[in-house]
């Protein structure tokens, strides 16, 4: 069953440009080798219903997907080697919050043919 890893940050002030490089320069290789590694998808929040307690908004969400053969466990852990990139763009972020999650249920939409019968 799909596994997700969902990795949420917010970046220091100014440091959009900086995460987006990493993701795309470094991390996302990285990610790409791990066992199981299915794919990689990033988002970029539009809108938030309102929080109450006084922490970060954190606006950009990389979900991680994971088949088979993952060796993930349950404890979000770092993916080594750390390279000083990595260090310099965690230890600089606003906000960082990250989990593992797996597939409880799966619902798809029905065949188009299948529709209103």
């Amino acid at each position: 069953a799909p596994t997700l890893l969902l990795a949420l940050m917010q970046p220091s002030s100014g440091g959009e440009a900086d995460l987006d490089r990493w993701y795309r320069q470094e991390h996302n290789q990285q990610m790409s080798e791990q066992p199981g590694w299915l794919r990689t998808r990033r988002f970029s929040l539009l809108g938030q219903h309102g929080r109450n307690d006084g922490e970060e908004e954190l606006a950009f969400l990389a979900v991680h997907e994971f088949g088979e053969g993952h060796g993930l466990g349950v404890k979000v852990q770092a993916v080594e080697p750390v390279s000083a990139w990595t260090i310099k763009v965690v230890s600089e972020a606003r906000g960082i919050d990250a989990a593992i999650y797996h597939l409880v249920e799966e619902q798809e939409e029905e065949e188009e043919g299948r529709r209103g019968q």
